[in-house]
């Protein structure tokens, strides 16, 4: 796959019939790490989103923010057609700091793990892994703890975003397991510990951010998304081994949650989201 993308990364022609090499409507350029026989979760993710809106499409992951951002300048320069660039919106909102071109689309939240979060099918995933008795009452249950961890996400958000781009970091973004604490109700973020560093990053360089009146803070959506994907799948773990018994894997879980994201319907923020963002991208 690497092979043919220098093939067609020669010319902005190229580039623009790089779909009909795939039988596909548009090649989506996007983050992750994949390989020539298989998906990166961003693929198996902006693969089904696309599907999902109508659109066959053929997702490549190229690696870092910075090199997908790459490609999206070139793209934009080259006045390149048929061709999408997907990304994390992390916080680029809350910074004006998103590119403003529509074959540019970002997640609805903070990362795709936000979003598969946000459109969880629950029933569907607890019967998938649990033989629960009463799959209502579970799903009570689990939305009673999501509206609970929304609360307990969104100073957390408002916090992070506000000192994301100060030199010292208010936790280790590679180990959000670590800032996640067992209450009655459930897994939870440690909000002292995450705060816990909060004095030395103030007293660090580079000033705070803007967040715009127009940005909603909504702390499953806007916090970091890698802790709130593990946060929610540490209660669905533990709900699945006090009833069955089994152990759930987190890679297992994150790719059954892609394939079975809910969008909604039209009138919903998500599904509004992306069918307008991906509509205006392939139009001409």
């Amino acid at each position: 796959m690497k092979a043919v993308f220098r093939m067609f990364s020669r010319t902005a022609q190229g580039l623009s019939n790089e779909h009909l090499f795939y039988s596909s409507q548009c090649v989506v350029y996007c983050e992750g790490k994949g390989t020539d026989h298989a998906y990166s979760f961003d693929q198996m993710f902006w693969k089904n989103i696309f599907s999902k809106c109508g659109i066959n499409a053929t997702p490549k992951s190229l690696g870092s923010k910075e090199t997908v951002i790459a490609m999206a300048n070139e793209v934009i320069e080259k006045d390149i057609s048929n061709v999408v660039v997907a990304l994390d919106a992390d916080y680029d909102r809350f910074y004006n700091e998103t590119i403003g071109d529509r074959r540019v689309i970002y997640t609805f939240g903070y990362s795709f793990e936000s979003d598969i979060c946000f459109g969880l099918d629950f029933l569907l995933t607890l019967n998938l892994f649990v033989n629960s008795s009463d799959p209502q009452a579970e799903s009570t249950k689990f939305s009673t703890f999501l509206s609970q961890l929304d609360r307990n996400l969104s100073r957390a958000a408002i916090v992070d975003a506000r000192y994301i781009k100060r030199t010292v970091a208010l936790f280790d973004r590679k180990k959000p397991q670590s800032l996640i604490v067992s209450t009655p109700s459930g897994p939870v973020l440690n909000l002292r510990m995450f705060l816990s560093k909060l004095a030395a990053v103030r007293a660090s360089p580079k000033a705070g951010s803007f967040i715009p009146p127009s940005e909603r803070v909504n702390g499953l959506r806007s916090f970091f998304g890698k802790m709130v994907s593990k946060v929610i799948y540490t209660w669905f773990h533990r709900l699945s081994s006090r009833l069955s018994g089994r152990r759930v894997d987190y890679d297992v879980f994150l790719a059954n949650a892609i394939c079975h994201i809910k969008l909604g319907v039209a009138g919903d923020d998500m599904y509004d989201h992306y069918n307008s963002s991906i509509a205006a991208a392939l139009s001409s």
